[in-house]
C-alpha cells in the first residue's frame, strides 16, 4: 500500500483527530495509573489521565507514528466496544463485593490498547479484518468485493 505524502499525514487536524480517538483510550489508562499509585496529588485523576494520553500522543507523533484516521476511527469503535463488552462482563460475573483491584484495571486496559492497536495499526490487523470481512461477506451471502 503507497504512503500518502507527508504533508497531507502530517497537519494539525490530523494530529488533534487522532488526539480525540487515539487519546481517549490512553487517557483512561493515564486515570487508572492515578488510580492505582498511593500518592494524593492536587490535581484530579482525570486531569493527570489527559496529560497522560496527551503525552504519549505526541510522543509517538513525534517519534513518525503518523496514523490514517480510518485506522484511528477503527481504533476508537473497537476500544469503546471492548470497554463496554468488560463492562458488561464484569457486572454479570463477578460479585458487588468483589472488583478488580486497580492493578488488575491498569493491566487489563494495558492488554486491551496492546491488542486493539495491533488489530488497528499493524498489516497482521489488515489481514484480520480482510479475513473477517471476507467472513461476514460470506455468512451473509454476498458476492466478494
Amino acid at each position: 500500500m503507497p504512503q500518502p505524502s507527508i504533508e497531507r499525514r502530517s497537519s494539525l487536524s490530523h494530529l488533534l483527530l487522532v488526539w480525540v480517538l487515539v487519546g481517549s483510550s490512553l487517557a483512561g489508562l493515564g486515570v487508572a495509573l492515578v488510580e492505582a499509585l498511593p500518592v494524593t496529588t492536587p490535581v484530579a485523576p482525570v486531569n493527570v489521565g489527559l496529560l497522560f494520553g496527551t503525552a504519549l500522543v505526541a510522543a509517538l507523533w513525534t517519534g513518525g507514528f503518523r496514523p490514517s484516521l480510518r485506522a484511528s476511527a477503527g481504533y476508537f469503535v473497537a476500544t469503546h466496544t471492548l470497554q463496554f463488552l468488560l463492562v458488561v462482563g464484569s457486572v454479570f460475573f463477578t460479585s458487588p463485593d468483589s472488583g478488580l483491584s486497580p492493578w488488575q484495571v491498569v493491566a487489563l486496559q494495558c492488554v486491551s490498547i496492546a491488542i486493539l492497536a495491533a488489530l488497528a495499526f499493524t498489516a497482521l490487523g489488515e489481514r484480520v479484518r480482510a479475513t473477517v470481512w471476507t467472513w461476514g461477506r460470506r455468512l451473509a451471502k454476498r458476492p466478494p468485493e
